[in-house]
């Protein structure tokens, strides 16, 4: 890589870091599944396998973020901004491989524009700066893609070999990166056979040596636990065991059978594109030519406007759940990639991945694996829309400024969104933490509490309050039902001890979770009502006068 190429990419990484690392304690404010993650990894740097009050064998979430989390915490602190420093550089260290990815499969280019693409991705950025564990899963499968991309580039057995290690870790960050085991298995029997066994070994060793330990540690937790998010994603389990079933049976329709099916489906494909350009008629050469030139640019045009709407979209707590973004047109990318082994070999890889993820019909924090993946896409096609676009004019220097400013007008106010949200802080729709209402709201409820007395609150007020801390989920699960991923048949001695709602001394509640609460949690909302309320800023402490367990 020559120098321009070298201060490129720094400025990528740069830009990467910039976004990431300002203001990461409080943007954005803390959030449920962050307080989650926390408590687990410091109960299990704590020497216990424990979720608030559940005893806990690591179902739905395997155990090797929280191994790590937990010993940076052990180190440094119970404080959510060193598990948020190390997602945010998962975050950086994701913008540096994505840009190897797109240099091995492509060229260099691409790989900088895909790097830069997720460098200034507001949704990553977003999701980078929290604790959450998709983060190291999303940095081992953009690795595992590297190593084997370097692996049929250089064709030495231990590139693969550490690629299978990456995969396996991966499962063990979250279980969702089974679909890497699928891909990497995939890839491996395509492309060489002879080392599908020893590839098997090493992807599901390490699962299987954990469900062993967990049999011999918590046998019962672990299977009711299991069973129950089997169930719970059944969706997902059920798209990637169809793709199974579709793969298995297409190696054995033959040949003489698909490629007559092929091309009529080109065909069809291919006559209707006729007749929208010569509208039933016949055209001369030179009209055909023309025709084709403003078919392109109106192509080109109404791609440039679908992105442009799309990136203008006001970045906001609501984007995250309920809309798709720019982004998701990378999707197409993987489409137009020219040689037709690496396009295979991209979508073997990420097909399994994408199913099982969109099995969950959630477009949160359990997508950002596929972050990346949307990058990467975005700058094939971008790429090709730009050649595109070009060869439909002369080949001139200010037509090709022209066609890339057009391009690079969405990215570009995508990049000060970014800044304005993520480094001056100044964008009214993306919340930040209130540290000093959830401090107050501490102060208070200490002073009425003691050691034994029981508190529900959200999951960040555990390390705050002097008490028995729960959240409100286990509460109701302890009383036997079931709420969200909260299963009601647990049975009392899952729990370290009673945290049901009816024994709470307080009970904290956010003012923006109080519809929440009165739609899933009607008892317990019906139950404070009887209580003291006092409102401390943002919060709603309810003092219900309960003794503690």
């Amino acid at each position: 890589m020559d120098n321009k190429h070298k201060i490129m990419l720094s400025l990528v990484l740069l830009s990467g870091i910039i976004l990431r690392l300002p203001y990461l304690e409080l943007m954005p404010s803390w959030m449920w599944d962050e307080g989650v993650n926390m408590n687990i990894s410091w109960n299990l740097a704590s020497g216990r396998a424990q979720w608030f009050t559940l005893t806990y064998p690591f179902i739905p979430h395997p155990p090797l973020f929280f191994m790590i989390s937990a010993f940076l915490l052990k180190l440094l602190g119970n404080h959510l901004i060193y598990m948020r420093a190390l997602t945010a550089l998962y975050g950086v260290w994701t913008v540096f491989l994505l840009y190897l990815v797109g240099k091995e499969a492509f060229d260099t280019k691409t790989g900088l524009f895909a790097a830069f693409l997720f460098a200034i991705y507001p949704w990553a950025i977003f999701y980078n700066r929290g604790a959450f564990a998709n983060n190291q899963l999303m940095l081992l499968t953009v690795l595992t893609l590297y190593l084997y991309l370097r692996y049929n580039k250089i064709g030495k057995q231990k590139w693969i070999i550490y690629s299978a290690c990456t995969a396996s870790m991966a499962v063990l960050t979250e279980y969702t990166g089974i679909a890497l085991v699928v891909s990497l298995a995939i890839l491996t029997y395509k492309g060489q056979r002879d080392l599908i066994k020893k590839i098997f070994i090493i992807l599901v060793a390490p699962l299987l040596l954990f469900t062993v330990i967990m049999l011999y540690l918590m046998p019962d937790a672990f299977i009711h636990d299991l069973l129950f998010t089997l169930n719970r994603f059944s969706n997902a389990i059920l798209g990637l065991i169809i793709l199974l079933a579709f793969i298995s049976v297409y190696r054995f329709i033959p040949r003489d059978k698909i490629t007559p099916l092929k091309e009529k489906t080109k065909l069809f494909y291919l006559n209707i594109a006729r007749y929208a350009l010569f509208y039933g008629g016949v055209a001369s050469e030179e009209e055909t030519i023309e025709r084709i030139g403003y078919n392109l640019k109106l192509a080109g045009s109404i791609l440039f406007l679908l992105t442009l709407y799309l990136s203008l979209q006001p970045l906001s707590w609501q984007g995250f759940y309920t809309g798709l973004d720019l982004y998701w047109l990378g999707l197409f990318g993987y489409l137009v990639i020219k040689p037709k082994k690496t396009r295979k070999q991209m979508l073997a890889f990420c097909v399994p991945l994408f199913i099982i993820i969109a099995g969950f019909g959630r477009l949160d924090h359990m997508i950002m694996p596929f972050y990346p993946f949307f990058a990467l896409g975005l700058a094939l096609l971008f790429k090709e829309v730009y050649l595109i676009l070009t060869s439909a004019f002369k080949q001139t220097a200010s037509v090709r400024m022209i066609v890339l400013a057009f391009l690079i007008i969405p990215l570009a106010y995508m990049g000060f969104m970014d800044y304005q949200t993520f480094v001056e802080g100044i964008n009214p729709s993306v919340p930040q933490e209130n540290m000093g209402a959830r401090l107050l709201v501490s102060e208070y409820v200490n002073e009425q509490v003691t050691p034994d007395d029981l508190v529900l609150a959200d999951s960040h007020f555990l390390r705050f309050i002097g008490a028995r801390v729960s959240v409100i989920l286990q509460a109701v699960a302890y009383e036997g039902q079931q709420i969200l991923y909260m299963s009601g048949d647990y049975g009392l001695n899952r729990f370290t001890f009673n945290c049901s709602y009816k024994k709470a001394k307080i009970i904290i509640i956010a003012d923006g979770y109080m519809p929440w609460l009165k739609e899933n949690c009607p008892q317990v909302a019906e139950y404070v009502s009887s209580c003291k309320l006092s409102r401390i800023d943002s919060f709603r402490v309810y003092e219900c006068g309960r003794l503690g367990p």
